[in-house]
């Protein structure tokens, strides 16, 4: 049972509790992000416990993509779970599906807030959906050599390499 439709041109969004990610799309769900029995049931104990809300991207009658948003305090709340379901599901619909989506949920939860942990695989898309980056994981990259970490001036961000200039200069 849908809390709420959002009707686009393109697509529509039906979202519901959180809870319906693991009773009517358990099997998908699992299959997705390959997980175990036991880890299906892990996630379903943790999110449910957060509460949230899953939202579920329509062309036509097909479902063709599903995210999260979850709480995490009383000010934010964590998207995730991406996952295209169907070739129909252009990444650019998705992104404004996913703009859309966050923007209804935010209204719902009543919240300063949504971040996400993505992957690399989905940094653009994230971006798409006008989220903006306040922080990115920095990958240091070392050497080792006799058992010796030698930790070089380049860092990877975003997948780009960066020099670090500073630490060359006090080489």
């Amino acid at each position: 049972m849908s809390l709420i439709e959002v009707k686009e041109e393109s697509f529509s969004l039906e979202i519901s509790d959180i809870s319906t990610l693991f009773t009517e799309h358990e099997e998908i769900y699992s299959k997705t992000f390959n997980l175990t029995k036991r880890s299906f049931n892990s996630m379903k104990e943790l999110k449910n416990l957060r509460g949230g809300y899953l939202v579920k991207i329509l062309i036509g009658t097909d479902l063709t993509g599903i995210f999260t948003v979850s709480y995490t305090d009383s000010k934010y709340a964590e998207l995730g779970d991406l996952f295209r379901i169907s070739n129909k599901l252009t990444r650019p619909i998705f992104s404004i599906a996913l703009s859309r989506g966050c923007s209804s949920v935010l209204e719902l939860m009543d919240i300063s807030g949504i971040y996400s942990f993505h992957n690399r695989y989905s940094t653009k898309l994230i971006l798409d959906a006008d989220f903006y980056q306040v922080e990115a994981y920095k990958r240091n990259i070392s050497l080792i050599l006799f058992n010796i970490v030698i930790l070089l001036p380049l860092e990877v961000v975003n997948r780009n390499l960066i020099i670090k200039i500073k630490a060359l200069l006090f080489i």
